[in-house]
């Protein structure tokens, strides 16, 4: 979902035309960012697997 609604925001929709106004550039922007912070967590979830959520459910108290 789109920070802003009926506003592009994927990125490949930029690759010829720059953002148009402001909402398209923060959307430009928020699209990036969460691709960065998605990728990082991917990379953290595969480095420390017990990051993984089925893991937790798992766990023992002790």
């Amino acid at each position: 979902m789109p920070p802003y609604r009926h506003i592009r925001y994927h990125l490949k929709e930029y690759t010829n035309n720059p953002p148009e106004n402001e909402r398209e550039l923060f959307n430009l922007r928020h699209s990036s960012l969460r691709m960065v912070v998605e990728r990082a967590f991917g990379v953290l979830k595969k480095r420390f697997r017990v990051l993984d959520a089925s893991h937790f459910g798992r766990m023992k108290p002790k």
